[in-house]
């Protein structure tokens, strides 16, 4: 998908950033909804569940993978939900932590690279200074 004119991505800026916080919210619950709005594009971006809680724990001040884990985590926890793998769920409450925490930080990795490019939920500069030292 190509990037649409700049002026009309600064108009649609705030009411995709509207969407997209309304559309976290509801991941919380859901794992219906697969995209944020995209205001670069004037589409959808992809962004999965997990990665969509993320950016909400990013959203509410957490700053790093390990904090989004641990929200996310306790999010999940409070609805009895576990992990799976491999189509089983993951037995142990470390399983499911180190499962999370994998895809905390592979978000983290590649997201601010993806998000930047294509204008949807930017990672915040804390994770990028992280991520940036420990490689």
């Amino acid at each position: 998908m190509s990037p649409q004119p700049e002026e009309i991505g600064a108009k649609v800026k705030k009411t995709s950033e509207r969407l997209n916080a309304h559309l976290l919210q509801q991941a919380r619950g859901s794992n219906d909804l697969q995209y944020l709005a995209s205001p670069v594009t004037g589409g959808g971006v992809q962004v999965n569940r997990f990665q969509q809680l993320f950016l909400l724990a990013q959203r509410q001040g957490h700053k790093q993978p390990a904090d989004w884990t641990a929200a996310t985590r306790q999010l999940r926890q409070s609805q009895g939900q576990r992990l799976l793998k491999e189509g089983k769920p993951n037995e142990s409450a470390e399983e499911n932590l180190a499962e999370l925490t994998q895809q905390a930080e592979t978000f983290a990795s590649s997201s601010c690279r993806f998000c930047g490019r294509w204008g949807g939920v930017a990672l915040n500069r804390t994770a990028r200074s992280a991520r940036a030292a420990s490689s």
